[in-house]
């Protein structure tokens, strides 16, 4: 058994780029006899909820970007 714990600070790929609050967590592997990983196991201090709500709190800033970034994209696609 391997127990590992991180810390992780992330920004999701979508276009108002929505930051996830820092979180912290711990994964634990556990090896069978030929030493190959049989089970994956990860706990998080961020719930489920919260993760899935904070890519949904806009900030005006966020609208701003999303607005020139599409309209960048439009122009780009009528090229």
């Amino acid at each position: 058994l391997i127990m590992a714990t991180w810390r992780m600070s992330l920004t999701l790929k979508l276009p108002w780029r929505p930051r996830l609050p820092t979180f912290s967590g711990t994964t634990l592997y556990h090896f069978d006899e030929n030493h190959l990983v049989f089970r994956h196991e990860e706990t998080w201090d961020i719930s489920l909820t919260e993760a899935f709500l904070a890519m949904f709190e806009l900030k005006t800033s966020d609208f701003d970007n999303l607005d020139k970034r599409l309209s960048t994209r439009l122009l780009i696609d009528h090229l």
